[in-house]
């Protein structure tokens, strides 16, 4: 049982450090050209339950992203890849962390093009890996921690206008370790991958677009906003 408790405290210290939760999407479909850039920022919070191998669930893991954006069109609206770099900060119950950085990658692919309504995947993968150390229990121990995950969300996009609005089901998969000098190896993992989620916004300019999301699964739900200009 102290074992236990000890583990529970490690892992709470550990994973609120530098763990991963649902995070801003986006559309699943592109209308930037080949060969154009864009920039941007996203803010996102959500709330994750994580159960790792040993059958301990960690509820309500509080995540807040800042992510700066940026990506290219590969083909007219059809292809863009896009990069984010930014800090996040976790919270649970007593504990609070400072700001850690973030860097993560995905798609955007429009599978049907229409006039106003689209249809297309999107994707990100956000990885983290961190070597630290932690009073637990009046007992210093280090650990190094790595997380890994994955969202893809596949639907359509009507733009009637200067109006967007986006939506579809999402698969949410998160995966990790964390190796401690106290108590070993454990694995971690979500406890529901399947869900979905909805959005919308506004192209207030040709470059500029603003959008806001929710998204839910089993365990978890989130909010994001993000702005984007393109060049």
């Amino acid at each position: 049982m102290k074992k236990r408790y000890y583990l529970a405290a490690l892992l709470a210290l550990g994973f609120c450090a530098n763990a991963s939760a649902t995070n801003y999407l986006g559309p699943p479909t592109t209308r930037i050209k080949a060969g154009q850039w864009l920039v941007g920022v996203s803010y996102a919070d959500s709330t994750q339950d994580v159960e790792f191998t040993d059958g301990f669930v960690f509820e309500d893991l509080d995540a807040m992203f800042i992510l700066g954006r940026f990506g290219v069109g590969l083909a007219t609206e059809r292809a863009e890849l896009f990069g984010l770099v930014g800090a996040a900060q976790l919270e649970q119950d007593e504990f609070d962390t400072g700001n850690d950085l973030v860097f993560a990658g995905g798609a955007r692919l429009t599978m049907q093009r229409g006039n106003e309504l689209d249809w297309g995947l999107v994707g990100q993968v956000t990885y983290l890996k961190t070597d630290s150390d932690s009073v637990v229990l009046s007992t210093q121990t280090g650990y190094e921690l790595t997380v890994a995950e994955a969202q893809v969300a596949i639907g359509p996009c009507w733009r009637p206008g200067k109006a967007i609005l986006y939506g579809g089901p999402l698969f949410h998969w998160i995966d990790g370790q964390i190796d401690t000098d106290l108590v070993g190896n454990h694995d971690i993992r979500q406890r529901s991958m399947f869900g979905a989620y909805l959005g919308g916004g506004l192209q207030v300019t040709e470059q500029f677009t603003a959008t806001a999301e929710i998204q839910a699964t089993g365990d978890a739900f989130g909010w994001g906003i993000a702005a984007e200009w393109r060049f």
